[in-house]
């Protein structure tokens, strides 16, 4: 490890101290770890049940967006490597550390289409935060107005324009041109620049061209959010926390952007802070709110725990062998 890299691994973990400091001094730690052990055992294997289904959901939504030009990945090459990023989230940066963990097992491989397959992970990405804000949005429109809309509006508006910006600087000639003057006398940072972003405007004109595709991703992202928000929403039922299935939606799905924030290991401590603060929106006490979101992480454990396995007993995709021609086509 890097001296660089090892001062980011600790100021992640500086960054996790911190805000689980600051959850320390907002809850009696007893009563929330009451309510956290009080979920009955039938409710927690239903509610891993259907997170595996969500993952499945997730695959298929990443397979309608990677043009995949080999037909490399299988369905079930999806499905495990979903499941390894869940693994790998549980100890990397923010609530998106197997993105970058996926990108880095396909970067690894001999596809000439690998860079195809990691840019679709981007983009199957950015649907899923653009989707759960807008559902979100949806959510919220749908409370009384003496609920905290005004303040999750703000919020959400705020994020959502965030995200739409990034993915527009992205996909446009703006970073491109500035990373290309920015690396003028680097000749083999430029050809990977304008390699990269051949391949991007490669994988915009397939998008561009199947567009039935993109809206069936998006279509898909409904049910991946539905079961995100029902698994949360089953625990407030479960610990007799008086909340509507809307107000949980809309804070979660807020919660979901923020924990994504590369700051502490697993997005620990933001979450539970963003909880805290949003629910408290609702008359929520900071108890209740910090035991919900680490319910919820703790299903996120299950589900890596059994995805650990799969990254040593599972049969490589096709994507890993290598072997045979590759038929060239738009996005490879």
């Amino acid at each position: 490890m890097s001296r660089k890299s090892f001062l980011v691994f600790v100021g992640r973990l500086v960054g996790l101290a911190i805000m689980l400091i600051a959850v320390d001094q907002l809850v009696d730690w007893e009563l929330v770890l009451d309510q956290v052990f009080s979920v009955p055992i039938s409710l927690l294997a239903v509610c891993v049940l259907l997170a595996l289904v969500r993952v499945w959901i997730s695959g298929v939504r990443w397979r309608l967006l990677n043009p995949d030009p080999g037909a490399e990945i299988s369905s079930w090459g999806y499905f495990r490597y979903m499941m390894i990023s869940a693994t790998f989230n549980l100890f990397l940066p923010g609530a998106l550390g197997g993105d970058i963990a996926r990108s880095f097992m396909l970067y690894r491989t001999d596809s000439p289409a690998r860079v195809t397959h990691i840019l679709s992970i981007a983009a199957d990405r950015y649907v899923g935060l653009v989707s759960i804000l807008a559902v979100g949005l949806v959510a919220i429109l749908f409370l009384p107005a003496d609920s905290g809309r005004a303040e999750y509006v703000t919020i959400i508006l705020a994020v959502l324009a965030v995200v739409v910006c990034g993915g527009w600087i992205v996909t446009s000639e703006f970073l491109p041109k500035l990373m290309r003057r920015a690396l003028a006398d680097e000749g083999r940072a430029q050809r990977f620049i304008v390699n990269l972003r051949n391949r991007l405007l490669s994988v915009m004109d397939f998008y561009r061209h199947e567009k039935g595709r993109v809206a069936g991703a998006f279509a898909l992202c409904l049910p991946i959010h539905l079961i995100t928000f029902a698994i949360l929403y089953a625990f407030a039922v479960s610990g007799e926390i008086r909340i509507s299935f809307l107000a949980l939606s809309a804070a979660c799905s807020i919660v979901w952007v923020v924990a994504a924030i590369p700051i502490s290991i697993s997005g620990l401590g933001l979450r539970e802070l963003s909880f805290v603060y949003l629910l408290s929106l609702q008359g929520i006490s900071a108890e209740a709110a910090t035991a919900l979101s680490l319910q919820h992480f703790g299903i996120n454990v299950l589900i890596g725990v059994l995805g650990a396995p799969l990254l040593y007993f599972s049969p490589p995709p096709p994507a890993t062998m290598g072997s045979g021609s590759r038929t060239g086509t738009r996005g490879s």
